[in-house]
């Protein structure tokens, strides 16, 4: 039961800018009270196997809409043969990767002690975050084309190493809240946020992988039925939370899910308190 409840909470909420690290953290300090888990390093593991289910995810809801953004129009396989592809292909390239190594060289030069952070406040920036993302739709009345700027990839690549060492923080969210200060307009801003996750989703997952395959015990319990449906049925529910945030996001009401963070934010201050 309890690698149900994971599995949902963090395949379904990481499509949502509220911080599925933060309540699966929430979830594993709950329930180990009063049940026996597996042990953290193992979920650790599991939780980035999970990330495949995230990438494939991503890929199909955005495969059109990146596709566009890149080529300016619809992608077909012909395409790929002309050197025009490979002409507009490589910026948007090079764009992901150098957002990757930039958070990649932080990630490991910049020690995790110095954010020791309590949750609770992890979630707190997160509603501030949502509120403030809610204020600039309702603001913004310039927005610029997206145009593969490095400088706007070695932000995004700065913002995420500082702050996936926060928990509480969303990923998702801070991407897309820098690509709304830089800029760019919010249908841009959210495609680009999930564009340059691809690489930690599949390098994730794949590390995640490796590491479950390595564990027989882990295997054993992962290899049911009822766990490949409960995967499949968080996939399907994440990818219409995507479809739930472009709603959102279009209809100026991204401060929903700012009130929600509430709820993790009093649960964030009860477990502090059992403590």
């Amino acid at each position: 039961m309890f690698l149900f409840l994971w599995m949902i909470v963090q395949i379904c909420l990481e499509s949502l800018p509220i911080s599925s690290s933060g309540h699966t953290f929430l979830l594993y300090s709950y329930i180990q009270k009063y049940y026996e888990t597996i042990p953290s390093d193992l979920l650790h593991d599991f939780d980035w196997a999970l990330h495949i289910i995230t990438f494939l995810v991503i890929l199909v809801f955005f495969w059109d809409v990146w596709w566009r953004m890149i080529l300016k129009r619809a992608f077909h396989v012909s395409l790929v043969v002309s050197s025009n592809f490979w002409k507009k292909f490589f910026p948007a390239f090079l764009f992901v990767t150098v957002a990757t190594l930039v958070f990649l060289s932080l990630y490991i030069v910049i020690p995790q002690s110095l954010f020791q952070i309590p949750l609770i406040l992890g979630f707190c920036f997160t509603l501030l975050e949502l509120f403030f993302m809610n204020r600039l739709l309702s603001s913004q009345k310039h927005a610029i084309s997206v145009s593969w700027n490095i400088f706007h990839a070695i932000v995004l690549g700065i913002s995420n190493s500082f702050l996936v060492h926060i928990p509480g923080v969303s990923r998702f969210g801070t991407n897309f809240l820098v690509c709304q200060l830089l800029g760019y307009k919010p249908q841009d801003a959210f495609a680009l946020s999930w564009m340059i996750f691809v690489p930690f989703a599949l390098a994730g997952g794949a590390y995640g992988v490796i590491k479950v395959l390595s564990d027989h015990d882990l295997i054993v319990q992962l290899l049911h039925i009822h766990i490949l449906l409960v995967m499949v049925g968080a996939g399907i529910i994440s990818y219409l939370l995507l479809w739930y945030f472009e709603y959102l996001m279009n209809h100026k009401k991204l401060y929903y899910l700012a009130w929600y963070m509430t709820l993790p934010i009093a649960l964030s201050l009860g477990l502090t308190l059992m403590n």
